[in-house]
């Protein structure tokens, strides 16, 4: 038997051969039909996205005074993003599940935070905001005509600040 197995080569041996020998053959042609797939194209990537119901088509800027911040910081008032003092851009739970505003559907909300007083932005802050303003124009292609500002705050004060917003809107 032992000259018998050296002679000519066994089942075992034709069988693990033809085994790799398939393997091989079928990765190779599942490769091939992977490479001819349209699971490549951009139109097959975005029908397996998941995106909310309706996309960001405006951006309201909205300037918020001392008054409209809660003793942690945070904005009262429904936003999407913060531009604090200090020029940081702090995002809110509504922008990280994509809700919107049921008073603006479609809008970006931004809040800034500004003085009681004249409502003027750190050169850091206004840094921060126009390259915000920028993203988000690109990424969500909002024109500028769908750009607008309002003020937390009633009154003279708040007539201010929004006055002051949109004058630095206009010029970014």
């Amino acid at each position: 038997m032992a000259a018998r197995s050296r002679a000519k080569p066994t089942r075992q041996f034709k069988t693990l051969a033809t085994l790799v020998f398939s393997m091989t053959f079928g990765t190779f042609v599942l490769s091939w039909i992977h490479d001819l797939s349209p699971s490549r194209t951009r139109a097959a990537t975005a029908l397996r996205s998941v995106q909310s119901g309706r996309e960001f088509d405006q951006l309201i800027v909205q300037s918020v005074p001392p008054s409209g911040l809660l003793r942690d910081g945070s904005v009262r008032a429904f936003h999407h993003l913060h531009v604090d003092r200090a020029g940081r851009v702090i995002e809110s739970h509504a922008w990280k599940n994509r809700e919107h505003d049921p008073h603006a559907p479609g809008a970006v909300q931004i809040a800034v935070s500004v003085d009681d007083a004249s409502g003027a932005l750190t050169p850091r802050q206004w840094r921060r905001l126009a390259d915000l303003m920028t993203r988000l124009q690109q990424t969500y292609g909002i024109g500028w005509d769908r750009v607008s500002s309002r003020s937390y705050s009633g009154g003279d004060v708040g007539r201010r600040q929004q006055e002051h917003l949109d004058a630095m809107i206009r010029t970014r």
